[in-house]
């Protein structure tokens, strides 16, 4: 099974870049074990 990766591309310098951290669930884990899902998109 193969991970979906992001990718960016600059069309002004031709940087190419990635990676496997940008999606998936988000989560703060509290130290009482208590797991608060975060809202987040790519800026």
């Amino acid at each position: 099974m193969s991970l979906p990766v992001t990718s960016y591309y600059c069309t002004q310098c031709d940087f190419q870049g990635g990676d496997a951290g940008t999606w998936g669930i988000k989560e703060y884990v509290l130290p009482n074990g208590v797991r608060l899902g975060v809202h987040w998109q790519l800026g």
